[in-house]
């Protein structure tokens, strides 16, 4: 079983990416969005029981679904760590404020 701190960056951002094609688009990626690396991983993955992938049935075949991917309950798990820490960063980076953050601090410069 892996932990969410044997996870390279890379690796976390190819799991989110993944989770999101599971989640989002019914298991469906593009490939034009990975590289030999993230496939190579797929591959290492796939052969863990992480994950499964393959192509998509020849009849079922369009130009924006040709392969498929399935995350086993660790990869959920895992993944759903990974978004968890990314919206914990992306709020802390934010460009804007909240109308309870101005108002706390009276003014925008002191935010």
């Amino acid at each position: 079983m892996k932990t969410i701190d044997q996870l390279s960056k890379l690796e976390k951002q190819l799991l989110l990416f993944l989770e999101c094609a599971a989640v989002d688009h019914g298991g469906i990626y593009q490939t034009e969005r990975t590289n030999a690396e993230d496939r190579e991983m797929m591959d290492l993955w796939r052969d863990q029981g992480f994950i499964e992938h393959g192509r998509v049935a020849s009849e079922y075949l369009t130009p924006t679904r040709r392969v498929w991917v399935r995350l086993s309950q660790e990869a959920e798990n895992l993944a759903a760590i990974c978004r968890h820490e990314r919206a914990g960063r992306m709020w802390i980076n934010k460009g804007w404020v909240t109308t309870h953050e101005k108002r706390l601090c009276g003014s925008p410069e002191n935010v």
